[in-house]
């Protein structure tokens, strides 16, 4: 009720002024225990009564504002509603019948197309409509593939079980369980410590946690529990850094191709052992960081004195590439089988990557099927995403020496107008 407009929003305010009215009404009383006023046990009997229906109220409130914001956006975006609402059933009746055509896949669908299209109904009003581009035209998609498969003879169980079966040999799990086995077993003792409570058949158990080597194997596991942390926090770091500072960092000099050549995106050479990467500027700052992390590539895997040519060569650059800017272990970890188009522009923004670059990486990973990829950079494609990155707020990452050169250089009082002089 608080994110409401007008009037809706001083409705939040209801509970919050219940309660402070309750806890200082209580206070009041609790001082003058001798003799509190009639008017103050009074109201206070009242306010007693009244504590387990007002959350309820507002509970009610805030149900009949949820349903009037998501009536009023379905009126204003009449292209995410299914065919069957149109037609006269509610939304809860259409999805349901989809839901239930091929059980459990069909009612997957509909469930996570019920989330997405609430997100987006829900945020219509209060948030620009270019932000919600994405979120509109995949729910959009998503309800004219509903509709499309919302019929007999459309779902066969068995075929739907061949084709997992053909796809299984893949197996990304088993190089990602671990990264999601490893928290749930640091997170175990915790929960059976939570888990036990203060019931009277887990005495035993409450006090193997309390005395002895329980508080020491607890604070062990809590410990192991951050460095766990703080070793996911260092890959997402290093995943993040960015990449003209990384290759400055280790003596790599990054210039800028001139306008004149707009057919050249980058390359790299070494002049008496000194790694020199040249990087186009008419490129979006996500493309630039891949022509950066290739042409690292073919400064170290193919050797001072040999100019990388062929197919071959180009394809182990890619491949350091993607390897260095999306960690096949941040990945697997992060990203779902099967990811939609939608999510990977989403998810573009965590790595700092271009769409297409992701879509490669994910099918690279085994996360998506030949089909799959092959629909993603369609997709794609008709977005805009082959040669650009639309509505791309990432910005193009700038020398990081030459910032820290001038800074050192204003200390000393000596302008740039001087160095041009000597130089």
């Amino acid at each position: 009720m608080l994110r409401g407009r007008g009037w809706r929003r001083l409705l939040g305010l209801l509970p919050m002024g219940y309660s402070i009215g309750h806890h200082t009404l209580v206070n009041y009383t609790g001082r003058r225990d001798a003799e509190p006023p009639g008017w103050a046990t009074s109201l206070r009997g009242t306010a007693d009564d009244l504590v387990a229906y007002v959350p309820l109220v507002c509970l009610l409130i805030a149900i009949a504002l949820d349903f009037g914001q998501l009536q009023r956006s379905k009126r204003g975006m009449p292209t995410v509603l299914l065919d069957a609402e149109r037609a006269g059933r509610t939304g809860t009746g259409a999805l349901a019948g989809f839901g239930g055509r091929c059980l459990p896949w069909t009612a997957v669908i509909a469930l996570r197309f019920a989330r997405m299209r609430r997100a987006l109904l829900y945020a219509a009003g209060r948030t620009d409509p270019e932000r919600l581009e994405l979120l509109h035209q995949a729910v959009a998609d998503t309800a004219a593939r509903i509709d499309a498969a919302d019929r007999e003879g459309v779902w066969n169980s068995g075929r739907i079980r061949a084709h997992l079966k053909a796809t299984r040999h893949s197996r990304p799990w088993r190089r990602r369980w671990p990264l999601l086995a490893i928290p749930l077993v640091l997170m175990l003792p915790s929960l059976l410590f939570l888990g036990v409570g203060s019931f009277t058949l887990t005495k035993g158990l409450q006090e193997s946690f309390t005395t002895g080597i329980g508080p020491s194997v607890l604070m062990w596991f809590g410990i192991a529990g951050l460095a766990w942390c703080v070793v996911q926090l260092v890959l997402l770091i290093r995943a993040w850094r960015t990449t003209r500072g990384l290759l400055e960092a280790h003596g790599v000099r990054v210039f800028s191709l001139s306008r004149d050549c707009p057919e050249v995106d980058a390359f790299s050479f070494r002049d008496r052992g000194i790694p020199f990467i040249l990087l186009s500027t008419e490129k979006t700052a996500e493309r630039g960081r891949f022509d950066a992390a290739h042409e690292l590539g073919h400064l170290v895997m193919h050797g001072e004195e040999q100019v990388p040519h062929g197919p071959q060569a180009e394809g182990e650059a890619h491949r350091f590439a993607a390897a260095l800017l999306m960690p096949a272990a941040d990945v697997l970890a992060y990203a779902p089988r099967n990811p939609s188009t939608n999510w990977i522009l989403q998810a573009k923004r965590r790595w700092k990557v271009a769409a297409m670059a992701l879509a490669h990486r994910l099918h690279e990973l085994n996360l998506t099927t030949e089909w799959q990829y092959r629909t993603h950079c369609v997709e794609l494609s008709r977005l805009g995403y082959r040669r650009d990155e639309p509505q791309s707020r990432l910005g193009r990452e700038t020398s990081q020496v030459l910032g820290k050169v001038f800074a050192a250089l204003r200390a000393e009082g000596i302008r740039p107008a001087d160095v041009s002089r000597d130089r």
